[in-house]
């Protein structure tokens, strides 16, 4: 790729980034995006301006993902009365691959937002048609890579 960033994450908005795949081995975890927002502040980016790039490999370099779960929620009628509380649901470790396969088949996926939680550990908060998701990783780098820059 023509262009790298390493632990710039605060250099990109994720908002809305349109999730193409994730994939986890034994030390990275992969994630291909669209429509990511390169900010002004970005070390590769010579313009005053923000930018945006597809084709993006966001990689979390000596990584493990430490939690995956499915958000809880409510469930009201019409009435706006609660009918049901479903509970966070955690995804096992063994069926995170089958977990991803399903990702790029089922619907689309968006990331809401990657939050830098403390020195080596990421949030990424994951919406879907119905259900939200967070990924808990740890890692000790972080690099973005992309071809090209596209007007916003």
């Amino acid at each position: 790729m023509k262009y790298k960033s390493t632990n710039e994450l605060a250099t990109f908005s994720f908002k809305e980034a349109v999730i193409a795949s994730i994939s986890a081995n034994s030390n990275t975890v992969t994630l291909d995006l669209d429509n990511i927002t390169i900010l002004a502040a970005n070390s590769n980016n010579r313009d005053i301006r923000d930018m945006r790039a597809n084709n993006v490999v966001l990689t979390f370099t000596e990584a493990s993902i430490t939690k995956l779960y499915q958000e809880s929620y409510n469930i009201y009628d019409a009435d706006n009365n609660l009918k049901e509380t479903v509970p966070e649901r955690i995804i096992a470790p063994e069926t995170y691959g089958d977990f991803f396969k399903s990702m790029q088949q089922d619907e689309e996926f968006l990331i809401y937002d990657i939050e830098k939680i403390s020195e080596n550990s990421y949030k990424l908060n994951i919406d879907g048609l119905y259900d939200t998701f967070v990924m808990e990783v740890q890692a000790t780098d972080n690099t973005v890579e992309w071809d090209r820059f596209l007007s916003k």
